[in-house]
């Protein structure tokens, strides 16, 4: 059983299984966690913006 850091007692969360399994969490505590919370939107946005530039390109040439 997880310790939940809101409510301050050992119960299961959402977050915690996640954290035993290692996926994203959907509140992240840790500076690792949050890192890993920015890291997928933000390369999502990125492709993007890619492939709008790549079309913008196909269309003026």
């Amino acid at each position: 059983m997880q310790f939940d850091s809101c409510s301050g007692r050992r119960q299961w969360t959402s977050d915690g299984a996640k954290r035993l399994v290692g996926q994203q969490v959907e509140r992240p505590v840790t500076v690792e966690e949050k890192d890993r919370a920015v890291e997928h939107p933000t390369r999502v946005g990125v492709q993007v913006e890619v492939r709008h530039l790549v079309r913008m390109s196909a269309h003026q040439g």
